[in-house]
């Protein structure tokens, strides 16, 4: 019979701590020291809030909201309405890439041609292939969410790899 090994209960003097699947103790009565798990392994849990460093979509959304603050017909809230008429991605695309994108040319009326410029700039300038469809987004009142998101992190990353 296999035996499980006993992890000794903590004192009152003694701490224990879970982070990144690692449970650590302390004995000393003091703080804990960092675990030995490298930084680029360990998992973060945030909410974006409380003044630290906000992480995923919280971070993602920043982001967004940073580069396209100013341009308009663009308030990005969320990552389904906002980009729902395709003027978040033109605004997006003309801030890293502005030669590629006239604005006089792009309304939130003219959703198919706003996600078709956008994506084709995306594409050819960013090197991020539309994981998004055309047709799809101008038929949707609300995308989805995550589909978005995840296209725009590629689109973050393709930026940043030709920055």
């Amino acid at each position: 019979t296999p035996t499980t090994p006993k992890t000794p209960k903590p004192s009152p003097t003694t701490s224990t701590t879970t982070t990144a699947f690692k449970t650590t103790s302390n004995t000393s009565g003091g703080k804990l020291s960092r675990s030995s798990i490298p930084t680029s392994q360990r998992i973060r849990f945030s909410s974006g809030g409380g003044g630290g460093k906000k992480t995923g979509k919280a971070a993602m959304l920043a982001w967004c909201q940073r580069i396209t603050k100013g341009y308009k017909d663009v308030d990005i809230t969320n990552f389904s309405s906002s980009f729902s008429d395709g003027m978040a991605f033109i605004a997006m695309m003309h801030y890293y890439f502005p030669k590629k994108i006239n604005l006089n040319k792009h309304t939130p009326l003219s959703q198919e041609k706003n996600f078709t410029v956008a994506f084709e700039v995306a594409d050819k300038e960013a090197g991020v292939y539309p994981l998004l469809d055309v047709e799809d987004m101008v038929t949707m009142s609300r995308p989805d969410a995550l589909s978005v998101m995840t296209y725009v992190s590629q689109i973050k990353k393709g930026i940043g790899s030709r920055a």
